[in-house]
């Protein structure tokens, strides 16, 4: 029978998360939304399963195993619409370049 963790040992994540999101908040005010939440919430998942790891011995499969039972049941077709701009976002970068167009600096605007 696997072990539970102690439920401070559990708090370890939700503390760095909560720190880390203090951090972006504090650093990029209202643009924090605009990607340092998410590489906090990435760091904090980081730290849950490095704790699993080392501390409770859990193999890496049974990530990959309750990973896969989470989202491996949706259909293709039901995410598809989702990826249009991952999909686009290549394609219009290459064509952007190609034209040669450039984002204006601020002081050039004048």
């Amino acid at each position: 029978m696997k072990r539970l963790p102690h439920p401070l040992v559990s708090a370890i994540p939700l503390v760095v998360l909560i720190g880390l999101l203090a951090m972006v908040i504090a650093l990029f005010g209202s643009d924090s939304l605009s990607g340092g939440s998410q590489v906090s919430l990435l760091a904090a998942m980081a730290v849950c399963v490095f704790i699993s790891m080392v501390f409770y011995r859990e193999p890496w499969k049974s990530f990959e195993q309750q990973i896969e039972k989470t989202v491996g049941g949706v259909a293709i077709i039901a995410y598809l619409p989702y990826c249009f701009f991952n999909i686009l976002s290549p394609l219009m970068t290459i064509l952007v370049a190609a034209l040669g167009w450039k984002i204006k600096n601020r002081r050039d605007v004048s």
